[in-house]
């Protein structure tokens, strides 16, 4: 069997593997990053923990029963100035040609639920809900928030327009 073309010798995925790291370490990031307000930015837009949100039903703060699965579960998150409603989040979204989608876990048996409508916005601070649809019983106590780890949320908050 013939020799590989010298062009597809091993150094040049070595010097490409040097020119990825040489990069990524030499790439400016923000020094506020972590703390960067993505709505008071007007770009770029970073992932940052505030997307990843997520509220737990209990007795000092009940969000809605969702004991039967079904369609039209209103849900209501305890917004408020000090916790406001969560950017990025999307009630509207099947206007916006996709779905946009809440994580239930915590009791019963985990899942992706659809976001059919509700009154959040966006930095809300006063109490909003969202219409979700399950298809599975969730007891009480479950835990609601964002089903993509807030890369969703980032991506629905950088979002300009359609």
């Amino acid at each position: 069997m013939p020799d590989a073309p010298p062009c597809l010798h091993r150094p040049l995925p070595r010097f490409l593997s040097l020119l990825f790291l040489l990069t990524a370490a030499t790439a400016q990031t923000p020094s506020n990053a972590h703390t960067l307000d993505p709505v008071a930015s007007a770009s770029p837009h970073f992932v940052v923990p505030s997307f990843n949100w997520a509220y737990t039903d209990s007795d000092q703060t009940p969000l809605g029963s969702l004991a039967t699965p079904g369609k039209a579960h209103p849900i209501t998150l305890p917004c408020s100035p000090e916790r406001p409603c969560p950017a990025g989040i999307d009630t509207a979204s099947t206007t916006h040609h996709y779905v946009y989608s809440v994580y239930i876990s915590g009791r019963g048996r985990p899942e992706a639920a659809t976001v059919t409508g509700g009154t959040c916005t966006p930095k809300a601070t006063s109490k909003c809900t969202l219409i979700i649809n399950t298809a599975t019983p969730h007891p009480d106590g479950y835990t609601i928030g964002s089903a993509s780890t807030g890369i969703q949320e980032a991506w629905n908050d950088g979002w300009v327009n359609d």
